[in-house]
């Protein structure tokens, strides 16, 4: 689908990092972004560009295809954490309301465990190099950009608490900031028609989640783009 036209842009957990960075390096394409739990950071292995030094003595940084003895270790850590129960223990404690119906969720998370590159993805993602721009820095050039960004964060989160939109908050004071309850990581996904309302005046939004972000974070932290 060719929109023709900037976007506004939400992302959520690793999304709301890669939404972010995308808007920072290309902010003629979009409107605004709002950022649901974002991800404040990425990365522990260096950027080759930023640190071309460093980033030469690691052998591996997230590439395909995955060295022997990654591949190796990769399959035992798989095996545990696509297991069908760690998957739902996983979902408890992101999800605040424990009624809600996560069938759904499950099913689409299962089966994206099961396809054949899914071990060495999730590798990839974890082995994945910093970005070239940091998330504070990011953030400063969207406002040197008057790129406007909308802070939304669930309360009871567990894994990026509202303390960090807070901080994003006093980054860039003028950005509106929602804290919702109860809601957990996923506040889109739990409490639907409240997103809504809060960012309904928006003529397109580009949803940017943390499965689909992995291969622009790849890409980025591997090529110039900004």
């Amino acid at each position: 689908m060719v929109v023709g036209e900037p976007v506004y842009v939400v992302g959520n957990s690793l999304g709301g990092f890669v939404a972010l960075n995308f808007a920072a390096c290309n902010p003629h394409l979009v409107k605004g972004v709002t950022l649901l739990n974002a991800t404040p950071f990425w990365g522990f292995l260096p950027n080759p560009i930023r640190s071309p030094r460093l980033a030469r003595v690691f052998p591996w940084a997230g590439t395909f295809p995955l060295p022997a003895g990654v591949r190796k270790l990769t399959k035992l850590v798989w095996e545990k954490i696509s297991d069908p129960e760690s998957i739902a223990e996983v979902l408890k404690q992101v999800y605040a309301d424990h009624s809600t119906n996560i069938d759904k969720v499950f099913s689409r998370i299962l089966e994206t465990t099961e396809h054949p590159a899914a071990a060495a993805s999730f590798a990839s993602i974890m082995f994945a190099p910093k970005g070239q721009l940091s998330f504070s820095e990011a953030l400063s050039r969207c406002h040197t950009e008057n790129v406007p960004i909308c802070l939304m964060y669930g309360k009871e989160d567990p894994w990026v608490a509202p303390a960090w939109g807070l901080r994003v908050k006093r980054q860039v004071p003028e950005a509106p900031y929602y804290e919702i309850s109860p809601a957990g990581h996923c506040p889109h996904d739990e409490v639907p028609e409240v997103c809504i309302i809060l960012y309904e005046d928006t003529s397109f939004i580009l949803f940017v989640n943390s499965i689909v972000s992995s291969f622009y974070l790849k890409y980025s932290s591997e090529h110039r783009i900004c």
